[in-house]
């Protein structure tokens, strides 16, 4: 286990009983969230697919559109970030 996976284990434990909008309201204290988290906050409020966006190369991101319409992220930031970044 690296550094950060027993924070992640702990930090998930916490939430499990928070609702969509606790969630939002979590996150919205830490905005802007840095665009190389919005796929982890994305799976951490349920949008399920992003792992399959995320390595499909050609995905729709629901979950990082979900989240610009929280006022969390800009889907375009993220976008430009995943085609410059994002090993396919």
């Amino acid at each position: 286990m690296g550094y950060g996976e027993a924070y992640m284990i702990a930090w998930d434990k916490w939430m499990e009983g928070m609702s969509l909008e606790q969630l939002s309201e979590y996150f919205r204290k830490y905005s802007p969230i840095p665009v190389e988290w919005l796929d982890w906050v994305a799976g951490r409020c349920g949008q399920d697919d992003i792992d399959n966006d995320m390595a499909s190369a050609n995905g729709n991101f629901s979950g990082i559109r979900w989240l610009e319409q929280q006022g969390l992220a800009t889907f375009s930031e993220f976008k430009t970030w995943y085609d410059e970044n994002w090993e396919k």
